[in-house]
């Protein structure tokens, strides 16, 4: 299988294969996918700062994925203009099980500068708690209201003691002609054309081949 991000080319085909069923084949091949992102971002130290734009790479259902890559992802690639969403469920799939202090969940805490917790259910309370000590406990997040949450982040390098917040609800009225404005408005100052896409794939993967001494 050949080992190019061609497989974006159909949305649809990407999403049944990518992230979805657990098979050691997929697996093997997912690890390579991951891979590949990495070195791309890897690449990037080849650039000027300013020449790097931000890229941003969205995995739902991201315990499927083999974590190793990822953890590397997570400590490197911010240094190069690349974020990483990730998606699931609960934090128990992000932990390598039987392996203590392991796994995606304690690559994230241990690199994000910000964490915004809501309420919780008791398990995932029970591991982001400690976070969040001494000022607020694993009881409390589970005991949050709606609309409120707690905030603990970093302001020049420095670490600030956990507070918490209350968002603000928005009760306007559902408009779908004001839903329709903001689409087309977002279309235009961000969507581009399929064809120009592909171009510029052909271009990279032309460049990633001549780097590789295909």
């Amino acid at each position: 299988m050949r080992n190019h991000l061609n497989f974006f080319k159909k949305v649809s085909q990407t999403r049944n294969y990518f992230a979805q069923t657990t098979t050691t084949l997929k697996l093997v091949h997912d690890a390579g996918r991951v891979s590949r992102f990495k070195l791309a971002a890897m690449k990037r130290a080849e650039m000027r700062p300013e020449k790097r734009k931000d890229f941003y790479l969205y995995v739902d259902e991201a315990h499927n994925l083999p974590s190793e890559n990822f953890q590397e992802l997570l400590s490197e690639a911010r240094k190069y203009s690349m974020g990483l969403i990730l998606a699931t469920q609960y934090t128990a799939q992000l932990q390598d099980e039987g392996v203590k202090g392991r796994g995606l969940l304690s690559a994230i805490l241990g690199n994000v500068g910000t964490l915004l917790i809501f309420r919780l259910g008791y398990e995932d309370a029970m591991k982001l708690g400690p976070t969040l000590y001494p000022v607020f406990s694993s009881t409390d997040i589970v005991g949050l209201l709606n609309w409120q949450g707690y905030a603990k982040t970093q302001i020049n390098g420095d670490a600030t003691p956990p507070f918490s917040f209350k968002t603000l609800r928005d009760d306007a009225p559902f408009n779908p002609k004001t839903a329709y404005r903001i689409r087309t408005l977002s279309k235009k100052k961000y969507g581009q054309r399929i064809k120009t896409i592909d171009e510029k794939a052909k271009t990279r993967r032309l460049i990633w081949k001549e780097g590789d001494g295909q």
